[in-house]
Order: C-alpha cells, then sequence, then structure tokens
C-alpha cells in the first residue's frame, strides 16, 4: 500500500504514514484515538477511585474500632439477660402445667357428668324418633 500524501510504501495494517504522518485509514484512525482516550479516561478514573478508597479506608476502620465496645457491651448485656430470665421463663413453664393439669383434673368430673347426660339425651331422642 503507497500513501497517497507523499507516495511512501506503507505496511497495509498501517493507520499513518511513517513518512510524512498523513492519516492513511481515517476510521481506523478514529478508533484509535477513541480507544486511547477511553484507556486514559478508564486509567484515571482508576486511579481517582483508588485514591478515594485509601481516603476512606482508615475512616471506616476508625468508625469500627469506635462502635466494637458498644457492640461487644450489647453482646454482653443480651447474654446476661438471657442468663437471668431462664429461671423465670423455667419457672413460668412450670407453673404453666401444673395449672394446666389442675384445671384438667378439675374440669374432668364435669365434662364427664356433661357427656353422660349428653348420652342419656341422645339416646332418649332415638327411642322416640324409633316410635313415631
Amino acid at each position: 500500500m503507497h500513501c497517497s500524501q507523499c507516495g511512501a510504501e506503507v505496511p497495509d495494517y498501517a493507520t499513518f504514514c511513517s513518512n510524512c504522518g498523513a492519516t492513511l485509514k481515517p476510521v481506523d484512525a478514529f478508533a484509535k484515538t477513541v480507544g486511547r482516550v477511553t484507556k486514559s479516561a478508564l486509567d484515571t478514573t482508576a486511579r481517582a477511585l483508588d485514591r478515594a478508597a485509601k481516603g476512606v479506608s482508615p475512616a471506616i476502620e476508625r468508625a469500627g474500632r469506635a462502635v466494637r465496645p458498644a457492640a461487644d457491651e450489647t453482646v454482653r448485656a443480651a447474654k446476661e439477660v438471657a442468663k437471668a430470665a431462664k429461671p423465670v421463663v423455667e419457672t413460668t413453664v412450670r407453673v404453666t402445667k401444673e395449672t394446666a393439669e389442675k384445671v384438667v383434673k378439675a374440669a374432668k368430673p364435669a365434662v364427664e357428668k356433661a357427656a353422660a347426660v349428653t348420652e342419656e339425651a341422645a339416646r332418649k331422642v332415638k327411642e322416640r324418633a324409633r316410635k313415631r
């Protein structure tokens, strides 16, 4: 391939003439320029993000160190509350079971009597129905 400006022979893959610098393939030149600009923008952005992360990192670490004692104290207090509440919960469960057993024991005779009366009433209704 030859340069249209100076006539020098250039490789087929060349975008610019190595002799006079003329653009040989405008579309390729544009694509290379866009690629170079994009890479530069990405590199600049990456460096800026790295600087920002380095700047924010100490603040995050300080905040974590500041919050850590309060979080540890909260966990310790929660464990103490659970430990203190355990006997009360166990007593409540035991008393509830005992109360339920007493209620069942007290209600059982009345329920049995009601069942017997109901059974007798049902028997009488059946007898009347047969007689009709």
